[in-house]
């Protein structure tokens, strides 16, 4: 008999019997032998940068030989997966961990996966100035979740028909702004600030060129982009 060894085998058993009772697992720092197939299916709508922009539902799949997964939400409580579907709503960064224990108690895992959810706008407040020979239009945007990722600027003679906007900047850096020099003269001239999250949530502020109030300038939410479903 080799002591050593035969010790080691030991002491893998010996975790595989502790580590399957949900609540009380204390997982060694090296992986166990991968061997055994276990995935986690995710489904939702996917935006930009590996961003969810709806709420995520969460499953597992195994070979055969894997009879019992347990699963955890953010750090918490291990709980036995029973086949049902779980659905994640919590904006932000999730962390799903898992594992599977085989008919011989042989545990494989913990993996751990991000789910990353915003399904918020962001918040795009727009500013212009007018002067006797340019135009300065600026904004200030804002998202707590995933973050700001850039302004658009457009020219538009009918905010109806995106095909016509013809794009003027691509912003990232804040104070997002753009000048206008000469100030266009032909009638219903519309600026178009478009605001992205790093999910790819957008909003955008239509402002007609009417010389008017500096500060009248209205925001229609869009996720994604052409579809009305809020005001800021």
């Amino acid at each position: 008999i080799r002591g050593p060894k035969t010790g080691r085998m030991l002491f893998f058993l010996v975790l595989a019997t502790i580590m399957v009772i949900p609540g009380m697992v204390q997982f060694p720092v090296a992986s166990l032998p991968l061997d055994r197939d276990i995935h986690i299916v995710l489904s939702g709508t996917e935006g930009d940068n590996g961003w969810y922009i709806s709420d995520v539902t969460v499953g597992f799949d195994c070979d055969g030989e894997i009879l019992h997964i347990y699963y955890q939400i953010n750090n918490g409580t291990w709980f036995v997966w029973t086949g049902s579907i779980l659905k994640i709503s919590t904006n932000g960064r999730n962390q799903i961990g898992y594992y599977g224990v085989d008919k011989n108690g042989m545990v494989y895992g913990p993996y751990y996966e991000w789910v990353n959810i915003d399904k918020d706008i962001p918040q795009v407040i727009g500013r212009k100035h007018v002067g006797l020979n340019e135009a300065a239009f600026a904004a200030i945007g804002n998202d707590t979740t995933s973050g700001m990722n850039r302004v658009e600027f457009y020219l538009s003679y009918g905010i109806s028909d995106p095909s016509t906007w013809t794009l003027l900047k691509t912003d990232t850096t804040p104070l997002y702004c753009v000048i206008l020099n000469p100030i266009p003269q032909e009638n219903n001239v519309t600026i178009i600030i478009m605001g992205y999250d790093n999910a790819g949530n957008s909003v955008y502020l239509d402002d007609p060129f009417d010389f008017g109030d500096l500060n009248n300038i209205k925001g229609i939410a869009l996720n994604p982009i052409l579809s009305t479903n809020g005001t800021v």
